[in-house]
């Protein structure tokens, strides 16, 4: 069996890798990796530790980064991030009334990446789940 490792071809981060937000042992998912993806995830991006947001884990970060990528200048705004990721509602109005909202069905990975997010934000005990 031919082993091969992927190289590193970006400078290390200055700072180094915070202490995870939790310490406690989770349960793999079925597709997850079962190798230590938080260091390769913060030197990927430079020194920033994508898992400190709420409701992202290490496995959702890297699925994240590999559907988005790291460079967002292809939208000028983070309105037009989450229009074109389909996660913007799309009201219906008439008469100045809201008739409904929802946002449009969608097919796009990172979509349902933060849409998995927001539903274990939701179910959390942070101040942004009570929101």
């Amino acid at each position: 069996m031919l082993r091969r490792t992927l190289e590193v071809r970006c400078q290390p981060p200055a700072n180094p890798l915070p202490a995870p937000r939790s310490n406690r042992k989770k349960k793999l998912r079925e597709n997850a990796p079962s190798f230590e993806i938080r260091s390769p995830l913060f030197q990927l991006t430079r020194g920033v530790d994508v898992t400190e947001l709420s409701g992202m884990g290490p496995y959702g970060a890297l699925k994240l980064i590999s559907e988005i990528g790291l460079d967002t200048h292809r939208w000028p705004t983070e309105k037009h991030f989450a229009s074109g990721l389909t996660l913007a509602p799309q009201n219906e109005i008439s008469g100045g009334k809201l008739l409904g909202s929802g946002t449009q069905p969608s097919g796009n990975r990172a979509a349902k990446t933060f849409r998995v997010a927001a539903m274990a934000i939701g179910r959390s005990d942070p101040a942004l789940g009570a929101f």
